[in-house]
């Protein structure tokens, strides 16, 4: 009896071993080659591949992105320029004094959608990006002539990044402008949404199984 089930038991690990190997042959089967596309060109215009930009034997130790099915992420932008300039002898952080690649957070995001969709072929429809503006990032939601990062705002709006305003930074800012917080709210750009408090709302999002990203 002792022998018949020792037998049992070798047939059974040897089937769970066999099943073991043909998913993880299935699985390298259907592994997508990487990179999917490439953006980089040469002074004639023509793509390079990673070992032409980078150098030979660099493409090979490439990690790329594992998950290409849903991307689900939340940025914090809490400032609204990635530099800090003098304006009248003060330091200022303002969208009216922002170079207009200068947004904070916002070339970080243009980059991870090439390389979500250029570089390893992820379609819109499997990209859940948000952005959560409050504090001194309040000022490049406006739709005001001084807003030089209105346009690559509207940008990634096109693009499919929803933006989240937040109402406690619109109560700060309105009375500084010498506006009531509904004539604030007038003058956000369109596709513009709201939560009540950015930082909760990053611990929300994060709640929902969206990751954090802080540019």
């Amino acid at each position: 009896m002792k022998k018949f089930l020792s037998l049992l038991f070798i047939l059974g690990m040897s089937i769970n071993t066999q099943t073991a190997f043909a998913d993880d042959d299935h699985d390298d089967k259907n592994k997508k080659s990487c990179p999917v596309g490439l953006f980089a060109k040469d002074a004639g215009n023509n793509l390079l591949s990673i070992d032409a930009e980078f150098g030979d034997g660099v493409q090979s130790i490439t990690k790329c992105l594992e998950n290409r099915k849903k991307i689900k992420l939340v940025m914090q932008v809490n400032q609204a320029c990635r530099d800090t300039t003098i304006v009248n002898g003060a330091l200022e952080n303002h969208a009216r004094s922002c170079g207009e690649t200068r947004g904070y957070g916002i070339a970080q995001m243009k980059n991870m959608i090439r390389d979500y969709k250029v570089t390893h072929g992820i379609s819109s429809k499997n990209l859940d990006l948000n952005i959560i503006v409050h504090g001194g990032g309040g000022t490049m939601l406006l739709d005001m002539p001084w807003n030089k990062l209105k346009p690559a705002v509207t940008a990634l709006i096109a693009d499919g990044v929803k933006f989240y305003f937040c109402q406690n930074t619109i109560r700060g800012m309105a009375p500084k402008m010498g506006l009531t917080r509904a004539q604030l709210v007038s003058k956000v750009l369109p596709g513009v949404e709201y939560v009540t408090a950015g930082l909760t709302a990053v611990v929300d999002f994060q709640d929902e199984g969206y990751l954090y990203v802080q540019p």
